[in-house]
Order: C-alpha cells, then sequence, then structure tokens
C-alpha cells in the first residue's frame, strides 16, 4: 500500500520493504529476502546515500543474507564497503 500511495522510491516504502525482507529472513525465505534487500539496497543508496544508517543497515542485513545461500565473495564485497 505504501508503494501505491508513497512511491516505490519513498523513504517510508523503503523501509516497509526492509522490514518484509527481515520477516523473509527470519522464515529462512532467503530467496525473496535477498531479491528485496537488492532492490531496497539500489534504491536506499540512490534515495538516501551510500552513507546513511538504513543504506548501511540493508548493505550489511543483504551480507548476511548472501552468507545464508553460500555467496560468501558477494558478502565479503558488501563488507568490505561497510568499513571503508
Amino acid at each position: 500500500m505504501r508503494e501505491r500511495v508513497l512511491g516505490p522510491e519513498h523513504p517510508d516504502t523503503l523501509t516497509s520493504r526492509h522490514n518484509l525482507a527481515v520477516g523473509y529472513r527470519a522464515l529462512l525465505r532467503n530467496e525473496e529476502a535477498v531479491r528485496l534487500y537488492e532492490e531496497t539496497l539500489t534504491n536506499r543508496d540512490r534515495v538516501l546515500g551510500p552513507e546513511h544508517p538504513h543504506t548501511l543497515m540493508s548493505r550489511r542485513n543483504l551480507a548476511i543474507c548472501y552468507r545464508a545461500l553460500g555467496r560468501d565473495s558477494e558478502a565479503d564485497e558488501l563488507e568490505r564497503g561497510l568499513s571503508s
């Protein structure tokens, strides 16, 4: 509903999408979580900027989800972006 009312790139919509990804991850629905985390990270990076706390949280959670799927090199790349 937020996407329809506020638009797909509104910060509140991005928070809702991120929270949905968190829920999917908690249910071990990792593929669905990754899809939402990737989309949310891309949009948060563009809308909020790469150093915004919400963008950094999306980056970290995506890295965690990548690790859960055995995608360690992708997780490493995201985590390098966190420490720079």
